[in-house]
């Protein structure tokens, strides 16, 4: 598909086709072999100005760096979609962004690579809009995926009272 799209130069599909490919590679665990492929999509969008495909490649590369045990990279890069998906009033990838750099801090998950706190999280964990952001638009999946993810960040700080009970929630 990418072959075809660079053949019939039309820089969007080539841009959608190089996020496909980038995100093959991390579900095959080599977040490393997709990233250039982001980060060429990225180049796309931005010339083209293709707000959507800015902040959704964006997201894929915060999300290669971070399966890549790079969380100071995949924060970085968190933070960013974050604030196009606020702008952009996209509160579907507001919510999942804001709950997965929370993931990029101190996590079970993320307990084999070196954590990274963005200074955004303290407040996602204590506020948890993510979770009323996945309610406000009825994303009951988000909403599960969301509890689960917040429960583990906050177990990781020793938050039993408050983890447990989210736990639960997305079951």
């Amino acid at each position: 598909a990418l072959e075809r799209a660079r053949a019939l130069g039309d820089e969007s599909l080539v841009g959608r086709s190089l996020n496909r490919v980038g995100n093959w590679y991390a579900n095959l665990d080599e977040p490393q072999a997709g990233l250039p492929h982001h980060e060429e999509a990225l180049a796309i969008f931005e010339r083209l100005g293709d707000e959507t495909g800015v902040v959704e490649t964006v997201d894929l590369i915060a999300m290669g760096h971070h399966v890549g045990g790079e969380q100071r990279a995949a924060a970085t890069y968190y933070e960013r979609s974050v604030k196009l998906f606020s702008d952009m009033h996209d509160r579907r990838g507001l919510a999942n962004a804001l709950e997965l750099l929370a993931l990029c801090g101190p996590s079970y998950q993320s307990s084999s690579t070196t954590p990274f706190m963005s200074a955004m999280v303290p407040e996602e964990l204590r506020a948890m809009r993510s979770i009323r952001l996945a309610q406000e638009i009825g994303w009951r999946a988000g909403e599960a995926f969301i509890r689960f993810i917040l429960a583990d960040s906050l177990l990781a700080y020793g938050e039993y009272e408050r983890a447990i009970p989210l736990a639960r929630e997305a079951l």
